[in-house]
């Protein structure tokens, strides 16, 4: 079932945004495709904790209740919305106002990634062009300049494992099982910072705190520090060394529910192959189809359907662990914030932008990657951290497709969700992992080669 929200358009604020990267465009390359993957703007604490600072009572921002976007995160998503026209229609890629045949905005089920989609529309298309009788009504009462826009959602989050790293996944918890039995978890786990830090907050928050749960202390205090510092501050139990300790302790955490494990090898399995394809997997296959349809259609524009030939522009309102699962697929996780703080998810309204070119010169499409890591900094060209893009800015279409057909899930998302890494899974994993011996794709293509002892063990499993 699919679900449709409506953003307002209004005309009544405006900010001069900079949009300054360090890209140039070469006259050969023509943009021809943009997804855009943000997170959501400021909220309000997901939930409550016993001998919380802050009383459940004191957070109406955002319609009041846990887990709201706020007026800053409204601000904020306002501000990027603005950054995104500046750089897609101010320079004539799309319409002046919303068409909707250029654009599709998809979001979570949830309300903070629906109303970012909203505020982030309504820096977009927040001018003075839009048309009295034709994008809104010419009506007394009706705001001048406001216009719905479509901000679509493909049912509950937690069955949305496109746009939610989240979503309910047997598989990925078997294989956070048998990740925890290798050295790099364990090590974590019975290190003096963990033992004692999980053991203070606690008793201090009388709950039992561990690995999988830390970051609901370090997310409550970080966001009742933004909005109501004195309540924390006046904590006997708060300091600046107790708070760097706290995020210290749980970057490694958001590491490994991202699967980011080294080695990545547990009890014969890649789990952290096995487990970014449950949550970055059936993202990078969704953006990757597109852009290979539109490739596609401007190569051969007579074969292309409509729908494609006039659709431009695809964005994804959604979370800091969608955003990061994305990233981490890719290998460039470290982008966030550094590989001193490897394992930091991305920024309040933190934003992707996978933009895709038609090469005129050998007519073969390319892709370049940009990451903005919050409203406060431009967006940067991250495609030459790329491994196989081999420091370039502009990388083919096939290192791209390579990376998704790497995490691609076996089977439909749903049912791969259900599939138990069981042993014949393990062994045609570890044959995967293993023996099939992958050659590098260079920015033009990629190969595999598949050694003859790898071939005669998947006929005996299969």
């Amino acid at each position: 079932m699919r679900f449709v929200f409506f953003a307002v358009i209004s005309s009544a604020f405006f900010y001069k945004v900079s949009t300054n990267t360090n890209d140039v465009i070469p006259n050969e390359m023509e943009l021809i495709f943009v997804h855009t993957i943000w997170r959501h703007g400021d909220r309000s604490p997901d939930g409550h904790l016993n001998n919380d600072p802050v009383d459940p009572t004191k957070w109406i921002k955002g319609g009041g209740g846990y887990g709201q976007l706020t007026p800053e995160g409204m601000e904020q998503q306002f501000i990027l919305g603005k950054k995104l026209r500046d750089r897609y229609v101010e320079t004539g890629f799309l319409h002046n106002f919303y068409d909707s045949q250029q654009i599709y905005i998809r979001s979570t089920d949830v309300n903070r990634t629906i109303n970012s989609a909203i505020s982030n529309m309504l820096g977009m298309f927040s001018t003075p062009s839009s048309r009295p009788g034709v994008d809104y009504p010419d009506i007394e009462g009706w705001p001048r300049g406001f216009m719905p826009v479509p901000i679509h959602s493909s049912g509950p989050a937690n069955q949305d494992c496109v746009a939610n790293a989240f979503c309910s996944c047997k598989r990925r918890n078997d294989l956070l099982e048998i990740a925890h039995e290798g050295e790099q978890f364990q090590n974590y786990i019975h290190s003096e910072p963990y033992i004692r830090i999980t053991s203070q907050v606690s008793e201090l928050f009388n709950n039992t705190f561990t690995w999988d749960n830390l970051w609901k202390v370090h997310d409550a205090v970080m966001i009742q520090l933004i909005h109501f510092p004195e309540a924390v501050h006046n904590q006997s139990w708060y300091s600046e060394k107790f708070f760097e300790e706290l995020e210290e302790l749980e970057r490694p955490s958001k590491a490994f529910v991202s699967g980011l494990y080294d080695p990545p090898i547990v009890k014969g399995i890649n789990v952290r192959r096995e487990i970014l394809k449950t949550r970055g997997g059936s993202l990078i296959n969704d953006i990757s189809g597109r852009m290979r349809t539109k490739a596609t259609c401007a190569r051969n524009p007579l074969k292309c359907d409509s729908y494609h030939k006039n659709l431009k522009y695809y964005a994804y309102s959604t979370h800091d662990h969608t955003v990061y699962a994305l990233l981490a697929v890719l290998g460039l996780e470290s982008v966030v914030d550094g590989p001193e703080k490897y394992g930091e998810w991305p920024d309040y309204a933190s934003d992707i932008l996978v933009e895709l070119f038609h090469n005129s010169t050998d007519r073969s499409p390319y892709f370049r990657i940009l990451y903005q890591k919050n409203i406060n900094h431009t967006f940067e060209v991250i495609t030459p951290q790329i491994k196989q893009c081999e420091r370039r800015q502009f990388c083919s279409l096939n290192v791209f497709e390579h990376y998704a057909k790497e995490f691609r899930p076996d089977r439909p998302i749903q049912e791969f969700c259900q599939t138990p890494p069981g042993e014949d899974n393990r062994i045609a994993t570890w044959i995967n992992n293993n023996l099939l011996r992958r050659t590098e794709p260079s920015s033009a293509s990629y190969n595999f080669e598949i050694p003859l002892i790898s071939l005669i063990l998947l006929l005996v499993i299969t």
